[in-house]
């Protein structure tokens, strides 16, 4: 166990995980108000965009005003598609983001990987706005999932087993959801064939540590701002990238 310590520190180093995390880091920023867009409008026409807002909200409960200017400028960008100014400026700005953000992800896997050679720019357009495109349905499906157990719980309150079976699967439910998204990236992610069997423990590991940290993230911006709100609204911003930047860590 040691051994693999050593050997998973000295390939951190070689590979310069830590500057791809910070460059990952960037990139999302860039591109999270595009990508929420993106999601928001298709939520939107399926009538579901409250679910994503409200889940928005909740992870970041310990800073309501970033998550009010998060949406503002989801609503501002939404408005600008509907005037017309995306076909323009808007188009490349939103191409360029996210071809930023997944070129980023897929440099740093391939050097994980020791592959050499990336995707071709047809194939990331194709590949990785099918995903973009499929985010919003599984974010509202995973939501609806669990507003259902709500639902079921409360209709059975009697019956203690089926309520301690529910309780436990919401309280499991954002780990599990977790664990599969990070096996759906250690799989399409690296420019190589990688088996689903290679992915399992890496993404238990990788769920259940990022799930942690969200915790102590979102517990530690509600104290802060209990504490001393000037300085709460102060640290927002760099407490909410130095948590992007500690998930994409733990990611690679």
């Amino acid at each position: 166990i040691l051994k693999r310590f050593v050997i998973t520190w000295e390939c951190i180093k070689k590979n310069h995980i830590l500057s791809y995390a910070s460059a990952l880091t960037y990139s999302s920023m860039l591109a999270a108000v595009p990508v929420l867009a993106i999601i928001f409008a298709i939520a939107r026409g399926f009538g579901f965009d409250t679910i994503i807002e409200t889940k928005l909200r909740n992870s970041l409960e310990g800073n309501p005003d970033i998550a009010d200017t998060i949406l503002y400028f989801v609503e501002s960008y939404l408005q600008h598609t509907k005037g017309g100014v995306f076909i323009g400026i808007g188009l490349i700005f939103l191409l360029y983001t996210l071809l930023s953000l997944t070129a980023n992800i897929e440099e740093a896997f391939n050097t994980i990987w020791y592959v050499k050679r990336s995707r071709t720019i047809y194939r990331q357009v194709i590949d990785y706005f099918g995903v973009f495109l499929l985010l919003p349905f599984v974010i509202v499906i995973t939501s609806g999932l669990n507003i259902f157990l709500q639902t079921f719980r409360t209709l059975l309150p009697n019956t203690q087993l089926l309520s301690k079976t529910n309780t436990f699967f919401l309280h499991v439910s954002p780990i599990i959801f977790a664990v599969l998204v990070f096996m759906v990236l250690f799989k399409t992610m690296p420019n190589t064939r990688v088996k689903w069997k290679h992915t399992v423990w890496p993404a238990i590991l990788a769920g259940t540590v990022f799930m942690i940290v969200e915790w102590v993230y979102v517990h530690y911006q509600i104290k802060l701002s209990a504490y001393n709100a000037i300085y709460g609204s102060f640290a927002a911003i760099p407490l909410f990238m130095l948590w992007m930047q500690i998930s994409w860590c733990i990611c690679l």
